[in-house]
């Protein structure tokens, strides 16, 4: 009986620690990738505000027990939702030129 609670423990302890260092690790990629479209794209504070919202609602939290799954259409959907909040052109054709 002992041997079955130390298991049972352990493999809860592993999925805590894993979960935490994951979660960890998607909220620092994601404050990196907000902070250079903050850069690249001279964004303001609310709108790097609406876009951390859109990213945290889109790609969950980083939980790698539940990864999100979404169709082309979402995906496509999400891709027109950051290009608003952070005022970018709706096609890559309406890029101007450098």
């Amino acid at each position: 009986m002992k041997v079955i609670v130390i298991v049972v423990v352990c493999i809860v302890g592993f999925v805590v620690v894993e979960h935490f260092y994951w979660t960890g690790r998607a909220a620092t990629a994601l404050e990196r990738r907000l902070e250079g479209w903050r850069a690249r794209h001279h964004l303001t504070d609310e709108q790097v505000e609406r876009v951390r919202r859109l990213e945290k609602e889109f790609h969950g939290s980083g939980n790698p027990f539940n990864p999100p799954a979404h169709t082309i259409e979402e995906e496509r959907a999400h891709s027109e939702a950051l290009r608003e909040a952070m005022n970018l052109p709706s096609a890559p054709s309406e890029t101007p030129p450098r």
